[in-house]
């Protein structure tokens, strides 16, 4: 771990009042240089912020650490408030038309997890609707002068493999979700709508997922999904959560929904990691009950390598281009390589609104060779030419989703 590391675990711990002033003096200026640095890597600079703010009176830190996050601080909180206004006019809208939403993430984080809409950064809003009303959502957000990142056709978008993405000329985004599906896991979204709580968010009433619902949903995104690339965030986010949501976690609906769901080891190892790193207060029984009898502290080890690991712009890689480093051969890897770039009519026809039959599905094969570079071209080219921090960096994500998803 990098200098400074362990007091920003310190000062992030789920329970602000374990947070000693006492052990904060012995910290030098040259540390907290380090500490602050840090905050930004993990993307908890705002958090990190209010957290030595309750209780400088008792800790002369530098003035210029405290300006610094200050200001990120405003910043975050500047980002975000653009964010939640335009959340309040697309929920309204959407409920004026009587379409039901449920707001995931970062948007139902920072207004009732966190409680501060500075504390918890946001780069976009994730909303999920019901499969059936995503043509209608489409065109409210066009309407609304949004533009969708991807060509999308309205009438074809129930066929769809890709959420739609709606930006506008503030460059805010809008992922519109209506399933959960990662690779080896398909959740049974029916069942997360019927679980939904009602919650006011953007001075909205809407939908939010259940306490566990969104345990899972955090720590599969966490772990298997991201391969916790956004670093100490993810486990603030599980260790808050808990936290907010203490007297209301059905612990034993959670184990058995983690079942249901198959991301059991997922939860685990998160839970484990929130744990050890930010003492989340999570009772050793359920901890106990969820434990793999494959578990072993070396995946443990492995993931926190992942989260420090100064070396991991391998990630976020999707498990799919993960795959290709277990091709044997040059060949093996670019027969795989052209079927990423060159898929079935099908596929192409889901991805892009197309219909299949169509002779202009052929006019999206280059559109799709762009975004495969866009998204993960230089990251491919790394692989290809054996750069070893690339390659290691993929092998330790390969052993740990092979964990995560066996047995």
């Amino acid at each position: 771990m990098e200098q400074g590391t362990e007091t920003l675990l310190y000062c992030l711990k789920a329970d602000v009042k374990k947070i000693s002033a006492a052990e904060l003096k012995r910290i030098s200026s040259v540390e907290w240089e380090n500490v602050v640095e840090l905050s930004i890597k993990h993307s908890v600079a705002p958090l990190l912020y209010q957290r030595l703010k309750s209780v400088s009176s008792e800790v002369a830190i530098p003035v210029n650490i405290v300006n610094r996050l200050h200001k990120i601080y405003l910043n975050s909180a500047a980002r975000n408030m653009r964010l939640f206004n335009e959340l309040s006019e697309v929920l309204r809208i959407l409920q004026d038309d009587g379409i039901p939403v449920i707001v995931l993430k970062g948007a139902h984080l920072a207004e009732i997890v966190y409680n501060n809409l500075a504390l918890r950064p946001m780069e976009d809003v994730d909303l999920m609707v019901k499969k059936a009303d995503l043509p209608r959502v489409a065109e409210k957000f066009l309407k609304m002068g949004y533009n969708s990142t991807r060509p999308i056709n309205i009438n074809e978008l129930s066929s769809t493999i890709r959420k739609p993405t709606f930006t506008n000329f503030h460059n805010n985004y809008f992922d519109i979700h209506w399933t959960i599906e990662i690779d080896s896991f398909k959740i049974d979204v029916a069942s997360l709508w019927e679980k939904t709580q009602s919650a006011t968010i953007a001075g909205v009433k809407t939908l939010v997922l259940a306490p566990e619902d969104l345990l899972l949903y955090l720590a599969l995104h966490a772990s298997f999904n991201h391969a916790f690339y956004w670093r100490l965030i993810s486990l603030c986010d599980i260790a808050l959560t808990i936290w907010h949501y203490k007297d209301e976690i059905d612990w034993n609906q959670l184990h058995l929904r983690a079942k249901q769901w198959g991301v059991d080891k997922c939860l685990y190892l998160t839970l484990y990691l929130a744990d050890k790193l930010l003492e989340a207060s999570i009772p050793t029984k359920v901890l106990d009950a969820l434990k793999s009898p494959d578990f072993d502290v070396s995946v443990a080890a492995l993931a926190e390598q992942i989260i420090f690991d100064d070396n991991n712009d391998a990630l976020p890689l999707p498990q799919k281009f993960s795959h290709f480093m277990r091709r044997k051969n040059l060949r093996d890897k670019a027969i795989f390589f052209l079927k990423r770039v060159f898929p079935s009519p099908e596929v192409i026809a889901s991805m892009y609104q197309v219909h299949s039959r169509s002779k202009k599905i052929y006019l999206y094969y280059p559109v799709n060779l762009k975004d495969l570079l866009l998204d993960h071209g230089r990251k491919v080219w790394k692989l290809l030419c054996r750069d070893k921090k690339m390659v290691s960096s993929v092998k330790k994500v390969n052993t740990m989703r092979d964990w995560l998803t066996s047995g």
